[in-house]
């Protein structure tokens, strides 16, 4: 899941289609939203927003601070050790995963 930080003057869902740009290298067309929730990370309490999107052409890591990049199914969820805060979400996940055939 790409993520950042809403830049000033920018919206969440235009920052959505900027991270997927600059983190895996694929244009996204936001289908709807998915979750919006808070999480506290150092002392720091964050909001955050995710979408559903479409995308366009085959994903590859842009940035050096992602190591790997998977595809996963609702089964494999459980199998990688996710952040706290997609943790939360992981109900909804998997949901959307087996609605969609995984």
């Amino acid at each position: 899941m790409p993520f950042g930080e809403v830049e000033s003057g920018e919206s969440p869902t235009q920052a959505a289609v900027r991270e997927a740009k600059e983190e895996i290298g694929v244009e996204v067309e936001l289908t709807k939203p998915f979750f919006s929730g808070e999480f506290q990370h150092d002392q720091q309490i964050f909001l955050w927003h995710g979408y559903l999107a479409e995308t366009g052409g085959e994903p590859e890591l842009k940035e050096k601070k992602f190591s790997e990049l998977d595809w996963l199914t609702a089964s494999e969820l459980d199998q990688v050790d996710l952040a706290p805060n997609l943790r939360q979400i992981l109900p909804a996940l998997r949901k959307v995963l087996k609605a969609s055939g995984e």
